[in-house]
């Protein structure tokens, strides 16, 4: 059993793509649920129902019966955490709030709720990822909860500086391998592995370099053929996202690139960017557009993965481009590597040519980029890593499981950083549902807006179409009621399935 504390964290997507050990879903007295819960009762993890019904309009009889819920999940999850997890993740909405009771006090719930489930996590050792479905809820919970304390004075600080880039748009994102290993995928040299496995090949010792990798991969895809790509595509399969999926998705950076060839990423950049969202390999951006680089192509694109030497040396020519789009992105922003081990000659060789010209210009040795490891990835012998600040995240006590939790709060923290520096933060404040939130010090702000609300809808002026514009970025319009991943109820729900044996048991769902 672990004796960290656990972490209440915050994310905005679809909580049945979410991995993690354990899911609170709502159903009323009856136990019937929303049909939006069906798929994850096929899930191998735990489940258990909270009935957001029967309180009624009472919030704190709401809190007890989650509250319960949650010692009863967390008793069933907390010693054997999945994935290499120390603190084993649970997965709610926001109770009450979709067709139950509460839908039209969704601030009331959510001012009650939040310091409710930073006690529960802290005192229950597990950690809660708490997912809305709906901007103004994500907006709402980050712009109550205090900040995120579980990091030390320096890293906060870190944290803070690069949501605030991300919130005002001047960040991008490069994730790589690392991000997905949470799932239960493997890395690099564990997939190279696996081909040389399947053609008969043996293995390559675990600390293999770039080079023999890629030679290794060559070496099986030659026996292999199209195979290779079917056994890529089987080891990669993946209906879910990790943690720092979803935070990364938070931070809402329009430009993101990754070299991984799961769709991890994709599944938790979907529900917060909707339609707009472009993966290119597939799709052509446009100019407005958020987008996602699958740099090395995707297993749902056979043939555009680059894994081999030759694949490489064709991709340094035939993907010169997208390397092109890299390095613009280390012109224009601060580039953000996640998961990512900067050992790349391709992409150090880019780096460092911006990295050149950069000081030239400036005068200064501010860093082009901030690289995010287990491990510091500094290297003394190595020019270029004056151009990266180097953040890592295993202390004195060794730990790399505790590492990767340390770097999910870092994550969780930029979020909220970026969600308080966004111009979204405040998109509940004209939303009545969320006026238990306004306080004594935004009354009078909120009643005045309110009357702009009403004279602007009013006017057929021009610039009333702009002041429409800004008055919606602070709720102005109701959002659809049909928020139907944190439905309690639902005309014609049906009784929950059984939860079955294979539920109680909790095996990893990443790779399923």
């Amino acid at each position: 059993m672990s004796t960290v504390p656990g972490h209440l964290f915050v994310a905005h997507g679809d909580l049945t793509r979410l991995s993690c050990d354990g899911l609170l879903i709502p159903c009323d007295a009856d136990r019937a649920v929303s049909r939006h819960w069906h798929r994850a009762f096929g899930w191998s993890t735990g489940a258990e129902l909270v009935d957001t019904v029967s309180p009624g309009d009472d919030i704190e009889a709401l809190l007890a019966a989650v509250r319960r819920q949650l010692e009863v999940l967390a008793s069933t999850v907390r010693d054997d955490p999945h994935a290499g997890r120390v603190v084993p993740l649970i997965g709610m909405p926001i109770p009450g709030t979709g067709f139950g009771t509460f839908a039209q006090r969704r601030g009331a719930v959510v001012k009650a709720l939040v310091p409710a489930l930073v006690t529960a996590a802290r005192e229950l050792g597990v950690d809660i990822a708490l997912m809305t479905t709906d901007r103004r809820d994500y907006a709402a919970v980050q712009a109550l909860r205090s900040s995120p304390p579980d990091l030390s004075p320096g890293k906060r600080e870190q944290a803070d500086a690069l949501g605030a880039l991300a919130g005002r748009g001047e960040l991008s994102v490069f994730v790589g391998a690392g991000a997905s290993i949470p799932l239960g995928l493997p890395g690099w040299a564990p997939l190279v592995n696996r081909l040389m496995q399947e053609a008969g090949l043996g293995s390559l010792p675990g600390d293999s370099d770039e080079a023999t990798l890629k030679a290794g991969a060559e070496v099986a895809h030659k026996v292999l053929g199209d195979r290779a790509d079917e056994i890529i595509a089987a080891a990669l399969a993946t209906n879910h996202c990790a943690l720092s999926h979803a935070l990364l998705a938070d931070l809402r950076v329009r430009q993101t690139v990754t070299t991984n060839f799961d769709t991890a990423l994709e599944l938790a950049m979907a529900p917060v960017w909707g339609e707009d969202l472009r993966v290119m390999t597939r799709q052509w951006a446009r100019s407005c557009s958020p987008w996602l680089l699958k740099l090395h192509g995707s297993v749902d694109l056979p043939g555009s993965m680059v894994l081999t030497t030759s694949q490489y040396q064709r991709h340094e020519i035939d993907g010169r481009p997208l390397y092109g789009l890299v390095q613009g992105l280390l012109m224009t922003s601060h580039l953000l590597f996640v998961g990512f081990s900067l050992s790349d000659g391709a992409y150090l060789k880019l780096a460092e040519e911006v990295d050149r010209i950069y000081r030239k210009s400036t005068g200064t040795d501010s860093p082009v980029g901030t690289a995010l490891g287990l491990d510091s990835l500094a290297d003394e012998s190595k020019a270029l890593d004056a151009a990266f600040r180097h953040i890592a995240f295993r202390s004195d006590d060794g730990d790399l499981n505790l590492a990767a939790r340390r770097l999910e709060i870092f994550l969780d923290r930029m979020a909220w950083s970026a969600s308080r520096t966004a111009g979204g933060a405040h998109e509940y404040l004209l939303d009545d549902h969320y006026r238990d939130l306004i306080g004594d010090d935004t009354e009078a702000l909120h009643r005045s807006l309110a009357a702009l609300v009403a004279t602007a809808g009013a006017s057929t002026s021009e610039v009333a179409g702009a002041v429409r514009a800004m008055l919606r970025q602070f709720g102005a319009e109701n959002p659809d009621a049909d928020l139907v991943s944190e439905s309690d109820v639902v005309e014609g729900a049906r009784p929950a399935p059984a939860l079955g044996e294979a539920a109680r048991t909790r095996q990893p769902v990443g790779g399923e």
